[in-house]
């Protein structure tokens, strides 16, 4: 059983890509100290808070390209700064650029679950249509 102090953390992150809470505000929003929060976000999801959020950046990001659009687009619609943050975060979790998985042959001919789909679709609204 997951503590809910940690979900409501997990919570903000994914509903909030361009917003990066600081860790005392996370704390706050949970009523916990820092150090006791950054304990238990670990202990529950296996990953520091800051990993957490951006291996969660890199996965949205990998959904809106996989969807088609450049990794400038994912890039920005993830949360990242630039391509270039989004590719060297991308390589350190994945091990690979994002280039390479996307636009070098051998094309990744990729199949999206529709929650996958559903997932980023409020960060699409206003894109144009692949």
């Amino acid at each position: 059983e997951y503590d809910p102090r940690a979900l409501t953390v997990a919570k903000r992150i994914r509903a909030g890509l361009h917003d990066s809470p600081t860790l005392a505000e996370l704390a706050e929003d949970v009523n916990l100290s820092e150090s006791r929060l950054e304990k238990l976000f670990k202990e529950q999801a296996g990953l520091p808070i800051t990993q957490y959020r951006l291996r969660y950046r890199v996965f949205i990001s990998t959904i809106i390209m996989a969807l088609g659009y450049s990794v400038t687009e994912a890039a920005l619609l993830a949360g990242f700064s630039n391509s270039a943050h989004l590719s060297r975060c991308y390589r350190q979790v994945n091990g690979v650029t994002p280039s390479s998985t996307f636009l070098n042959p051998p094309y990744l001919n990729s199949v999206l679950d529709p929650s996958a789909a559903r997932l980023v679709e409020p960060l699409l609204d206003g894109q144009p249509a692949i």
